[in-house]
């Protein structure tokens, strides 16, 4: 059988992979009240972008992805087949996570594109199917946890947040606040400090839904100066709708 080669990605210096080092789980960044100062990552520089690449190049192909990682000298797998819309993975959510959270130069990735006549994808998935999830589900925790309540780069945070389409949130990872954050901005595009805000939730938790929902293609952020936002409607309650107005006026004022 024949393997398409694909691009071999970064490698670092040391070329073993540790994932014991203790990072901080994004929950711990979600429900900090205390943290001001926004913090930006590049996905790019992270193993969010090396994934995207994979999951774009099996959609564009057509065809089956073989991405790997080397963690302790072992290459672990993740296969992504566009055909089921699936990810299938020998690397724990718990390894996964920690892995996420480190510089993409400390990694060492590969991947392999697989013909339709090859039959080592499904040999793969029969004898390692140890994590399966769909690639929406997959790519939405590999943002959440590269994020880990950091705004990605390129966001200005005066521009509003724009909602395309209601996320799965039943079947995806959750988020603190997730479903208020949805609704409103279903309602209403809105910057997100102006989220924040209004619904009394810790603005890290709006910068991971953004980071999320903009993996998934599905918000993006708009330029105030090119685009017409209608004008906002509060929700319902006289708490909200008083809240809302105050600030409002004040960016009226502002402007």
């Amino acid at each position: 059988t024949s393997t398409s080669t694909s691009t071999s990605t970064s490698t670092s210096k040391n070329s073993r992979t540790d994932t014991s080092n203790k990072i901080p789980e994004p929950e711990a960044n979600w429900n900090d009240l205390k943290e001001v100062k926004t913090r930006y990552y590049s996905p790019n520089d992270h193993l969010q972008g090396e994934i995207h690449t994979a999951v774009d190049e099996a959609n564009q192909k057509k065809c089956a992805v073989l991405f790997s990682i080397k963690i302790e000298e072992t290459w672990a797998t993740i296969a992504i087949d566009p055909v089921q819309n699936k990810v299938f993975s020998d690397i724990s959510d718990e390894q996964l996570e920690k892995l996420c959270n480190m510089p993409l130069f400390c990694l060492s990735t590969k991947s392999n594109r697989l013909t339709k006549k090859e039959t080592k994808l499904e040999f793969h998935l029969k004898e390692n199917k140890q994590h399966e999830a769909s690639i929406e589900q997959f790519l939405w925790k590999i943002a959440l946890w590269t994020s880990a309540g950091r705004m990605p780069k390129g966001m200005k945070l005066s521009n509003p947040i724009h909602l395309n389409s209601w996320p799965n949130l039943t079947r995806l990872k959750q988020i603190p606040n997730s479903i208020r954050i949805a609704a409103l901005l279903s309602d209403q595009p809105s910057p997100p400090a102006l989220i924040s805000k209004v619904l009394d939730v810790p603005i890290q938790q709006v910068y991971s839904f953004y980071a999320a929902t903009n993996a998934l293609g599905i918000a993006a952020s708009l330029d105030k100066t090119r685009t017409k936002v209608a004008p906002f409607k509060p929700p319902s309650t006289n708490h909200h709708r008083s809240l809302f107005g105050r600030i409002l006026q004040r960016l009226g004022s502002n402007g």
